[in-house]
């Protein structure tokens, strides 16, 4: 009880700073431009076929906004949760409320959770708002999209828990360019494994495989390109499996960054 309590008023909190409206609404926009940028990059390109050219526009479109969705995800992940502790510890509202009966490990859990919450309805808002847009353009519901829009809410939630863990040890400008660093390596995740594979010093085969391991491989979370062409997501033997597995891939690592998180701030003083 004590975590939701403390989850809904950090929700309540990350609202009225309104940075996540601001950039749900600016994303939501751009996923509706979308569809001009795409109607514009047709017409200054030759088609062979109507029909064509509406297929081509509808994947110009998707591309897009996944990639508005990624960006907005990954600016509202970070900013939304770099901050949490830190400015309880500036405000001395902190110190209120572990006052009373609430667990140190409630209140690191009860923050994560509000801004999940956060995260969740914005990314959900940006989902619907392409699947209504593509909806329009093609006359019939694209519903794996909803599947790509979820791994991308898991890979914003492990990048809050990295977030969270990261403000209990250092400050928030290196939280930030620890983040961004943290999303880059683990986005180019394959490409640590493909070294420690193909390479002959013990070392680098080594770094490459702790690399692999020690940062979540946000590659699992990726099935843009799949989705923006749908005939590539038709062939993929157990689409349903693959998103499975990503999300629970997701929250193991949510777990242990929450445990680990929970562990420091048991140990931290404030």
């Amino acid at each position: 009880m004590n975590t939701w309590v403390i989850a809904r008023s950090t929700f309540g909190e990350l609202i009225r700073k309104r940075i996540g409206l601001y950039v749900l609404f600016s994303a939501i926009v751009f996923i509706i431009l979308s569809q001009l940028f795409a109607s514009l990059s047709m017409q200054s390109s030759i088609t062979a076929a109507s029909t064509r050219s509406g297929s081509v526009e509808v994947t110009v479109i998707k591309s897009m906004a996944f990639g508005i969705i990624v960006v907005g995800g990954l600016i509202l992940s970070i900013f939304l949760s770099f901050d949490l502790v830190p400015s309880d510890v500036d405000k001395k509202t902190i110190y209120t409320i572990l006052s009373k009966p609430v667990h140190r490990w409630q209140y690191v859990l009860g923050k994560y959770f509000g801004t999940s919450l956060a995260l969740l309805m914005n990314v959900a808002f940006m989902g619907f708002a392409l699947l209504v847009l593509v909806y329009f353009k093609t006359g019939f519901w694209q519903w794996p999209i909803l599947a790509g829009v979820l791994l991308l809410l898991i890979q914003f939630l492990v990048l809050a828990g990295i977030s969270v863990v990261l403000s209990l040890v250092v400050s928030r400008n290196i939280n930030v360019a620890l983040c961004f660093a943290f999303y880059i390596m683990g986005t180019v995740s394959e490409f640590w494994q493909d070294i420690a594979k193909t390479t002959e010093v013990t070392y680098i085969r080594w770094l490459g495989d702790f690399l692999h391991l020690a940062i979540p491989n946000f590659y699992n979370f990726n099935l843009t390109n799949s989705l923006v062409h749908l005939e590539r997501w038709r062939e993929i033997p157990s689409p349903g499996t693959d998103v499975g597995l990503g999300v629970v891939y997701g929250v193991l690592w949510i777990v242990g960054l929450m445990v680990l998180a929970s562990s420091i701030f048991s140990r931290k003083e404030v």
